[in-house]
C-alpha cells in the first residue's frame, strides 16, 4: 500500500464475550446511532464510527467501543440528559409500568413469601408499584443518582429488564446476581434477541445502537452460552423476556417445559 492509513486499523476477529469463540468483524455504524431511530428521531452524526463484531458460533453482536469506559465516561457520553429526555423517553414511566404488570402477572400467587431484587431499576417506580401491591421489593441500579446502595442480602427473584444489551463483561455481571440470588432462585430478565441472518439487517436494526449503549446483543444460543456457564438454563418466553434459574435445583422456584408445538410452559412457586 502506498499510502499509509492515519489509524491502527480494528481488528478483524475478537473472542466472543459470552462463549470465547471466534468472533468476525460484521460493520461500523455511526455512534448516534440510537433507538429511537425507529420514532423517527436522529441525533447528528457523531463522526465516532462503532465496530460490531458477531460470534461464528453462539451468533452474540457486540462492540469493544465501550470496554474502556469508566464509570463517568457512561455518564458523561452515554446516560446523560439527551439520553432521558430524547432517546430512551419510556424508562422513567412507562417501562417499568409494563414490567410490574407483567411481573405482578407471573408472582400474584406467590408475592406474600418471596422476596425481589430489581437489578438496573433506574429511578425505583417499578419497586414502588409492586411494593404498592404487596411485593417486598429492593431495587439497585449502579447508573441512576437513585438507584440505592448495593443489596446486602438475597433474594429469591431478580428483574433485570432491559440491562443485559447493556453490559461490556456480562459474566462477571451474571455471577454478581447470583450472589444475590437465594439457591433455587429466579433471574427474570428483558433483551432482544437477534433474529436476523443478513450483516445489513443487523447493522440497520434498530436495537443495535451505540448511542443507549447497547454493546452487547444477544441470541437464544448466547444467552445459553452465558447462563450454563453457572450451570443455569435459560428459557425464552418469546424474543423479548427470558427466565434464568437452576431447573435441578431440590428448592428451585421457576420450572418450564416445552410444548411439542414450541410453546413454554412456565410453572413458578416451590414444590
Amino acid at each position: 500500500m502506498s499510502v499509509a492509513l492515519h489509524h491502527a486499523p480494528h481488528p478483524t476477529h475478537l473472542a466472543c464475550r459470552c462463549c470465547a469463540g471466534q468472533a468476525t468483524l460484521l460493520g461500523v455504524v455511526d455512534f448516534s446511532k440510537t433507538s429511537a431511530n425507529v420514532r423517527g428521531f436522529y441525533l447528528p452524526l457523531a463522526g465516532i464510527p462503532v465496530y460490531y463484531y458477531r460470534c461464528g458460533g453462539c451468533g452474540l453482536l457486540f462492540t469493544p467501543h465501550f470496554d474502556t469506559f469508566a464509570h463517568d465516561d457512561f455518564l458523561s457520553y452515554v446516560y446523560n440528559r439527551d439520553y432521558y429526555e430524547k432517546i430512551d423517553t419510556d424508562y422513567a414511566h412507562q417501562r417499568p409500568s409494563q414490567c410490574a404488570k407483567l411481573v405482578h402477572r407471573l408472582l400474584a400467587a406467590q408475592r406474600s413469601h418471596i422476596s425481589l431484587l430489581d437489578y438496573g431499576s433506574g429511578g425505583g417506580l417499578f419497586a414502588q408499584l409492586m411494593q404498592q401491591q404487596g411485593y417486598h421489593v429492593a431495587a439497585y441500579d449502579p447508573f441512576d443518582p437513585q438507584g440505592g446502595a448495593p443489596p446486602s442480602a438475597r433474594y429469591d427473584v431478580i428483574t433485570v429488564f432491559e440491562v443485559f444489551e447493556h453490559l461490556v463483561h456480562p459474566h462477571d455481571t451474571v455471577k454478581r446476581l447470583l450472589e444475590w440470588l437465594k439457591p433455587g432462585g429466579l433471574v427474570l430478565f428483558s433483551t432482544t434477541l437477534n433474529t436476523f441472518s443478513s450483516a445489513q439487517e443487523m447493522l440497520q436494526w434498530p436495537y443495535l445502537a451505540p448511542r443507549n449503549g447497547h454493546g452487547t446483543l444477544y441470541t437464544a444460543r448466547a444467552l445459553a452460552e452465558l447462563w450454563g456457564a453457572v450451570g443455569f438454563a435459560c428459557y425464552s418466553q418469546n424474543i423479548f423476556i427470558h427466565f434464568a434459574c437452576d431447573p435441578n435445583h431440590p428448592e428451585a422456584l421457576f420450572r418450564a417445559q416445552r410444548q411439542p408445538n414450541g410453546g413454554l410452559v412456565l410453572k413458578i412457586g416451590r414444590t
